[in-house]
């Protein structure tokens, strides 16, 4: 038999508030000793209008961490991104200065278009050969 098992279960002897009280003591916490038919009507009134305030001031906001608040988006004009279409490169540009350099340098706002792919480069005889063994050579199974 496991040593973490009793033998035989045996029922307590107390009613359920003492077990309640004696679990409390176990965990260190304290007993309500206080119920609703001690207090006064101008007591609870009290309580309830100090509830209130609390309520009002917003000091408890609830949120959904699965849907939390985002700030509505506002547009920013920068930074930007411009486009040099010789050269087929882009960057980012901080300011209308840095914006109006880059314009007068050759850049441009929109990115360049996609092109066709270049044409097949045609090949002579002896490098189609060579082609040809090569792809018979990766074709092959492997060993």
């Amino acid at each position: 038999m496991p040593l973490n098992e009793a033998h035989s279960f045996h029922r307590s002897n107390l009613t359920k508030e003492q077990q309640r009280a004696a679990e409390a003591a176990v965990y260190g916490q304290s007993v309500p000793t206080m119920t609703h038919n001690q207090l006064t009507p101008e007591e609870i009134e009290r309580m309830r209008t100090l509830v209130a305030q609390h309520d009002s001031q917003g000091a408890v906001k609830e949120f959904d961490l699965n849907n939390p608040v985002t700030p509505p988006y506002v547009y920013q004009p920068f930074p930007t991104t411009v486009y040099h279409h010789a050269t087929g490169r882009n960057k980012v540009v901080p300011d209308q200065e840095a914006l109006d350099k880059a314009l007068a340098e050759g850049w441009k706002h929109t990115p360049t278009a996609a092109s066709d792919p270049p044409p097949e480069i045609e090949l002579d005889d002896a490098t189609k050969e060579e082609a040809a063994a090569v792809d018979k050579e990766a074709k092959k199974p492997k060993k």
